[in-house]
């Protein structure tokens, strides 16, 4: 809701529960602190969630049905040693600072890693890909599976993954 005298104007007429914050999963612990203090203490209001507990909780379930583990599918130590990094619609510039950081890094040393980025957007992360796939709205279903097909066909992709992963992804290779 706007309301022109802002939020001073939004707290006399409402009350400190007419205001909610909704945070990033990306401050530092002494931001969560602040945030803390200005909202429960400053405003009044209770009504503050973050991103932490609704978009950590939907990657923990995809990653629990894809790798059967809630956890990191991969170590943060294995862009130090790919030759490839994907990013799908993942703007890691903006959401993941000190992750992107380790990938300039990467970029700027002897041996950089191709950047392919699949997002519609021009972001950071298109800026720095070696390859940009800007599908349009809604064809990225199409592209994921043109991308599975040719991995499959040029047998590019052997992954170690459980059992009930890897009759799925044969499933899948089959069916391109």
């Amino acid at each position: 809701m706007r309301s022109r005298g802002g939020p001073r104007r939004l707290l006399a007429e409402r009350g400190p529960s007419s205001i909610g914050f909704y945070t990033t999963g990306q401050l530092f612990l002494e931001e969560y602190y602040t945030l803390g203090l200005i909202a429960h203490g400053g405003i009044g209001t209770n009504h503050v969630d973050g991103n932490t507990r609704l978009c950590t909780a939907t990657a923990a379930a995809a990653l629990k049905e894809s790798f059967a583990s809630d956890g990191q599918p991969g170590s943060y130590t294995d862009i130090d040693h790919a030759d490839v990094i994907c990013l799908y619609g993942h703007n890691m510039a903006e959401t993941q600072t000190v992750l992107w950081t380790r990938i300039l890094d990467r970029l700027a040393g002897p041996t950089p890693p191709a950047i392919v980025c699949v997002d519609p957007r021009r972001t950071p992360v298109a800026d720095h890909a070696t390859v940009h796939l800007a599908p349009r709205p809604g064809t990225n279903v199409m592209v994921m599976n043109a991308l599975l097909r040719e991995s499959a066909r040029a047998r590019l992709a052997r992954p170690r993954l459980p059992r009930s992963a890897r009759r799925r992804l044969r499933g899948a290779w089959r069916r391109c």
